[in-house]
């Protein structure tokens, strides 16, 4: 309950698999080495000896709240 007050859903981060990204220890880590498997990888398959074709991964956000965000409604009149 208090670690609900401290992080908001805005603090939740998906990894994209990679050498430098740690996977979940739960069952997220399942789904993600299922996923891989259909594809006929490993997360073993990310290291390469050639250093231009490793891939290193990343955390994406689960949700991104928008910030200074304009807009401006166009009229269409072509039919």
């Amino acid at each position: 309950e208090a670690a609900a007050r401290t992080y908001s859903i805005e603090d939740v981060v998906l990894p994209l698999p990679g050498t430098k990204v740690v996977m979940p220890q739960n069952e997220l880590a399942e789904v993600y080495t299922e996923l891989l498997a259909r594809q006929r990888l490993e997360p073993a398959s990310f290291h390469h000896k050639v250093k231009e074709m490793v891939m290193p991964g990343a955390y994406r956000r689960l949700v991104q709240r928008p910030r200074d965000l304009s807009w401006q409604y166009f009229r269409y009149t072509d039919p």
